[in-house]
């Protein structure tokens, strides 16, 4: 079984690396979750830094007498995405969240990660962007990293305010702007459980390590296919590296009892039509909205028992809030 689900990850993981990944904000087909979005059921409790050289090809390079990046405080990381408050890791640096309840696999993304790069010119497919790998463990102590790829040439450096296209990246922390969050899936770490003591259901704690984007081979960082990860290098100053704002949890332990404690939702995912029961509250109103907060579907009733076509929307995730008299309810869906 297990030299199965390798197999079937390593065909998975063939297709996906052999086209481009999502695009940035604002264009179809994006992945980016907005900060508000009512998606999120939960922020980072706790944050330990451990910062780095604002230089690592040379560590005596100082700002404003400092050699290690400066900027921010662990507070800066926990709560939720402000877009402003944000603590930097320097190069190579690392930062370690800790959720309590913990993070489980759920439908769809479990997670999101958000850092404050921003575009360059503005609206374009252009931005500012540092990276950074992502781990998970279940005690603190053992960890497994997400698979990633970054398709970016290097064959030549990227200055230190150069722009990366984010179609290029793929399961890297800050691959979109500010007030976006870099969504992740536990689900895709499945086949690397099998020997491990990561419990995907149970995930206390994250963590985040600067990407290191020089192309000089002393100093490289790599992705999963072995690839060197050209991201701007250096930026020797007091906000070096990754800029962690916050990360966002999507599924925990206690989200997906809460979602099906009063209510009936299926089949989810959808296709075309969704049904909702209620077990005793008569559902007042129906409301849905899309991965940027944004209300996209309203409708008032007076009834225990619905059927919605929603066969308009584009394939993706969605919350719907189902209101009661007293009450309101969010429940997570998918359109396929």
């Amino acid at each position: 079984m297990k030299f199965l689900h390798l197999i079937i990850y390593t065909f998975l993981v063939s297709v996906i690396f052999a086209q481009d990944f999502a695009p940035a904000v604002g264009f179809s087909g994006t992945t980016a979750i907005h900060k508000d979005s009512s998606i999120f059921v939960g922020w980072a409790k706790n944050a330990e830094i451990f910062r780095s050289y604002i230089k690592l090809s040379d560590i005596t390079a100082t700002f404003e007498g400092n050699n290690f990046a400066s900027f921010g405080s662990d507070t800066s990381a926990i709560g939720k995405a402000d877009g402003i408050g944000c603590v930097s890791l320097g190069d190579g640096g690392v930062a370690i969240l800790t959720f309590d309840p913990p993070i489980s696999d759920g439908e769809g993304f479990d997670f999101a990660v958000f850092e404050n790069g921003f575009f360059n010119p503005p609206n374009s497919e252009m931005a500012f962007l540092e990276l950074a790998f992502v781990e998970v463990s279940s005690d603190g102590e053992n960890f497994i990293r997400f698979p990633s790829i970054s398709q970016t040439n290097n064959s030549t450096q990227l200055s230190g305010f150069a722009t990366i296209n984010c179609q290029n990246i793929y399961n890297l922390a800050g691959k979109y702007t500010v007030n976006y969050g870099t969504p992740f899936d536990l689900n895709i770490l499945q086949y690397k459980t099998f020997e491990s003591e990561i419990n995907l259901n149970y995930i206390t704690h994250i963590k985040l390590i600067d990407v290191v984007g020089s192309t000089n081979n002393e100093f490289a960082s790599y992705d999963s296919e072995g690839n060197k990860i050209n991201d701007p290098f250096p930026t020797p100053y007091n906000s070096s590296g990754f800029d962690l704002d916050a990360v966002g949890v999507i599924n925990n332990t206690i989200s997906e009892n809460i979602e099906f404690e009063n209510f009936i939702v299926y089949p989810n995912p959808f296709s075309d039509k969704i049904n909702i029961i209620s077990e005793e509250k008569e559902i007042k109103q129906i409301e849905v909205y899309d991965i940027f907060a944004k209300q996209i579907f309203l409708e008032k009733e007076n009834s225990l028992s619905l059927n919605l076509n929603l066969s308009f929307l584009q394939k993706g995730i969605y919350t719907l809030l189902l209101r009661t008299e007293n009450e309101v309810y969010c429940y997570k869906i998918i359109k396929i």
